[in-house]
């Protein structure tokens, strides 16, 4: 015997017993007397009241026992019956509604609970199934307002939050990472979602209307971040950290980065800017080698063409060529700390340099050997100006130049003496020639008297004098 028929005959039996135990306290003088009875079968046993039965233990067509308890006017109020794989007890108003319902379900046997509303409209529905159990509510139209239960996918759990249509607007699940919630417009598409991702750490998504992202929340890592994105699945900026810092990077459409702010290494803030290349095409920040400002302009292989920096001395800034060698630079040279420039040759070596010295301004010219070829400024004497001329091995021979009388120019073949001096004096021109070793060899000038010319031997001796 199943335990539900168990069930219907203990409570038929003690319902008799009642009845018995209240006719022996109560025998009329001229009723019949209590008969004990070893059994009594009968196919349907009812109690009546005013109104009819009040209580009613049969069975019904199938054969199935059914235990019903009315209300004085004989309407069901509640129903204890067999059907499909199981019992259920069905609660009814007066008006004849199932207003609640515990049973079975007729198809699978499972446990089933339900509550409606005095109409008879079904409000609430509690379940249980193969997987588990579910709770439905529903609203005055029929449909389910709030259902909680497990997830398509198995053992986890699932709570919806629906819309008076029925339409689904916020979901609260667990997933394989973790914990979900879902909000949902009313085209039923997801637009912010929050969730755990693969590594255990938390995520919050805000999507657009059409479902495609548009705002992440989430962590990496460097610590967290918040992302912002096209819809097509391509980052348009991220606000979040570094191993060193901070950053912000800005990128194009098809997610390649386009301009970034970060935090660097030595604990100071570059912007960097990105070409179509995706190579960097400019760096402005904090040099990590010295701490100090720094700009770069790149070429779109992402080479440096130009530089704009802080050394020790002063700023500089250089000109690079398509080989990465500076050909131009503008700096404060080391030392003096005063201004230099320099145009250097295809290989970097230094061609021209003009800077500014203790003695006065100075240009500098060298050969492809890098040895001063001509030099042009200030002299260090007296800050006159001088014009140098060197062969290629870098031995003077050629030198204009002024002083305290006038312009002067000397000749020589690099061996430290002048072969031919030409001078400006307060009485007038002066012209030298000597010898190799720097002896007196012609002397031609103008002095107070007038011009003269003077001849000397091999023994610097003057033989020859020829004056006005």
């Amino acid at each position: 015997m199943r335990n539900t028929e168990r069930t219907l005959v203990y409570v038929a039996i003690g319902f008799l017993g009642l009845v018995a135990i209240g006719r022996s306290n109560d025998v009329r003088a001229d009723g019949a007397a209590d008969a004990t009875f070893g059994r009594v079968t009968v196919k349907e046993l009812r109690v009546g009241g005013a109104g009819g039965p009040v209580v009613t233990i049969g069975a019904d067509a199938a054969g199935n026992g059914v235990f019903t308890i009315a209300f004085a006017d004989g309407k069901p109020a509640a129903v204890v019956a067999i059907e499909g794989k199981g019992a259920g007890l069905s609660i009814k108003t007066a008006d004849g509604h199932e207003c609640a319902r515990i049973g079975a379900d007729a198809a699978t046997g499972d446990g089933i609970v339900t509550v409606a509303r005095s109409g008879g409209e079904l409000a609430a529905r509690m379940s249980a199934t193969q997987r588990g159990g579910g709770l439905a509510v529903r609203n005055a139209a029929g449909k389910d307002a709030v259902s909680i239960g497990l997830g398509e996918e198995g053992g986890g759990g699932e709570v919806h939050v629906a819309r008076e249509d029925g339409k689904r607007l916020l979901s609260l699940a667990t997933d394989a990472d973790g914990g979900l919630l879902e909000v949902r417009n009313k085209e039923e598409k997801i637009v912010a979602r929050l969730t755990v991702d693969d590594g255990g750490a938390g995520v919050a998504h805000v999507l657009k209307a059409d479902g495609g992202s548009a705002v992440e929340i989430a962590t990496d890592t460097a610590g967290g971040y918040v992302s912002t994105l096209n819809g097509d699945g391509h980052g348009t900026t991220i606000l979040g950290g570094t191993e060193t810092g901070g950053r912000i990077e800005v990128l194009r459409r098809n997610g390649k980065a386009g301009v970034g702010l970060y935090v660097g290494s030595a604990d100071g803030g570059y912007l960097q800017t990105y070409g179509p290349t995706d190579q960097m095409s400019v760096y402005v920040g904090t040099s990590a080698n010295r701490g100090a400002g720094l700009v770069h302009v790149n070429d779109a292989k992402g080479s440096v063409v130009a530089e704009i920096g802080s050394g020790s001395d002063g700023g500089i800034s250089s000109v690079y060529n398509a080989d990465g060698k500076v050909v131009v630079a503008v700096a404060a040279s080391k030392g003096l700390k005063s201004g230099i420039v320099q145009v250097n040759r295809a290989d970097g070596s230094t061609g021209s340099e003009l800077s500014e010295r203790a003695e006065g301004s100075a240009l500098s010219m060298k050969n492809t050997a890098g040895v001063d070829i001509a030099w042009l400024g200030a002299s260090s004497n007296a800050q006159h100006g001088l014009l140098v001329l060197d062969r290629s091995d870098g031995k003077r021979t050629v030198e204009l130049g002024s002083d305290a009388h006038g312009g002067q120019l000397l000749l020589g073949a690099g061996e430290g003496t002048n072969h031919v001096a030409l001078f400006a004096r307060a009485t007038g021109g002066q012209l030298e020639l000597r010898t190799p070793s720097g002896g007196d060899g012609v002397l031609a000038g103008i002095g107070d008297e007038g011009g003269g010319i003077n001849l000397f031997d091999k023994e610097a001796k003057r033989t020859v004098v020829q004056s006005r």
